[in-house]
């Protein structure tokens, strides 16, 4: 459970930061189609979805994961913000506080982290019961809705329009409206339809219950909710014609309700404040090509920027280097290897560092060699490979995990589980480095039986 937690909050985290990208553009891009603003809000949810990372020289992330994973173990705990400064301040808090103590039984972050994860989960439980309990009074609202025509229905019972149902949508409008705003209404319920707005407006409650502990989620459900509706206004205005501005005005006022309903199912014509959907509606001017272009190319830039995460070192400190030599050369030994002169080679495709822990991507040569006459190659294999770390207090290092595909049919499947998106083309590529790991072995093999030229 803790794991999940400190997966969600790193989503979060990183979500947060593209959430006050949006916001800013949001208000740079005021002119431009609030289309494309929605547009740029589904990018915050691909962020809180997309459980893994995509790596990019053109990423704007100031870090790929802010908590590690490993935080709850760590004998000094730390965070890896991508700021310094943030990190000064974190860290010596995190250092003096919760770092475990020679006198006591558990680490200080091993009680507080489980018992925030079951604050979280409950959390979640409360949103998504609060949700189901909001429907199902609703529905007790609708028992008497009148089919008026196709999939709209009449109700006595609610005050303000609205869309209800995920496979089959219904549209549900007061018996009160007035039949000169009825037009209008059923408009604007027909676009949200339309940009399937009852599908994206429940995905948003889920997200918001998922991740309810970042304020910044919060406020992207409230300015998503807000950009919909005007989106939706835009589209009843263009599809209608200025014309009918002051006429809808009027709708909108006349069935905006004085209270919220439930917000997990309805798309309500009246959910966000009158005065500023009439000041846009009044204001509403058809975009210019270069706002709209000016407003793609950020969106673009935002996407590339903050949905990717700082591409991945390839590179590592000389001492970890010779612990994985050492783990490969242990890892391949057999009983027949003792007679062999042994070595190995690896191609880094990939070094992921988490707090103390380090994850080490790579295409790893081993080979054994013996000399009779000339040098032969006993045994060997070239095996993309996976080594996690943990660095110890005394400098040295801790092996956690060495894994490798297995044979077969399974080879490519392991490699797409394992390896991060971004290098997985690399990990399946069989041929791209064997050719030069195989001259560094030869090389060391010649050195070790004093070969001066590999044709003697």
């Amino acid at each position: 459970m803790a794991n999940l937690f400190l997966k969600c909050l790193n989503m979060s985290i990183a979500a947060g930061w593209l959430v006050l990208v949006v916001i800013f553009l949001r208000v740079l891009l005021r002119k431009a189609s609030k289309s494309l603003i929605i547009a740029m809000w589904g990018m915050v949810g691909i962020r809180l979805i997309c459980p893994f990372s995509i790596h990019s020289i053109f990423s704007l992330m100031p870090s790929a994961q802010m908590i590690p994973t490993d935080i709850v173990y760590s004998e000094v705990p730390a965070i890896q913000s991508g700021i310094p400064a943030v990190n000064q301040i974190m860290n010596t808090f995190l250092a003096d506080s919760l770092s475990p103590k020679a006198y006591a039984s558990v680490n200080p972050l091993q009680v507080i982290v489980p018992i925030i994860s079951a604050v979280w989960i409950i959390g979640v439980v409360g949103m998504l019961s609060y949700a189901l309990i909001s429907y199902l009074c609703l529905l007790q609202k609708l028992r008497e809705a009148v089919c008026y025509e196709d999939n709209v229905y009449l109700c006595d019972h609610i005050a303000t329009p609205f869309i209800l149902g995920i496979v089959h949508p219904r549209i549900f409008i007061p018996s009160s409206i007035d039949q000169k705003d009825f037009p209008y209404v059923t408009a604007h319920e027909r676009i949200h339809l339309k940009r399937y707005d009852h599908w994206w407006k429940p995905l948003s409650f889920l997200l918001l219950a998922v991740y309810w502990m970042n304020p910044l989620i919060w406020i992207a459900y409230i300015l998503f909710g807000k950009d919909m509706e005007l989106a939706c206004d835009e589209m009843v205005i263009a599809a209608m014609g200025s014309a009918c501005k002051k006429a809808y005005s009027e709708a909108l006022i006349n069935c905006s309700a004085p209270k919220r309903i439930s917000s997990i199912s309805p798309l309500a014509f009246g959910e966000i404040g009158i005065k500023a959907r009439i000041r846009a509606i009044l204001g509403y001017k058809k975009p210019s090509f270069w706002i709209t272009a000016a407003g793609c190319l950020m969106c673009f830039v935002a996407a590339l920027g903050f949905l990717t995460d700082p591409p991945m070192k390839t590179s590592m400190k000389d001492d970890l280097a010779q612990f994985i030599d050492q783990e490969i050369l242990m890892h391949h030994h057999s009983q027949w290897s003792d007679t062999n002169y042994c070595c190995e080679n690896f191609e880094i495709l990939g070094v992921e560092t988490s707090g103390k822990t380090t994850t080490v991507y790579m295409w790893v040569l081993y080979t054994e060699y013996t000399y009779e006459q000339k040098l032969i190659e006993a045994a060997g294999a070239h095996i993309p490979t996976v080594i996690t770390v943990k660095e110890k207090e005394n400098a040295s290092y801790e092996l956690i995990e060495y894994w490798e595909p297995r044979d077969g049919s399974l080879f490519i499947g392991d490699i797409k589980e394992k390896f991060p998106i971004s290098l997985q083309g690399k990990a399946i590529d069989s041929q791209r480095y064997i050719e030069k790991q195989s001259q560094v072995c030869q090389e060391k093999a010649m050195a070790y039986f004093g070969i001066m030229d590999h044709k003697d």
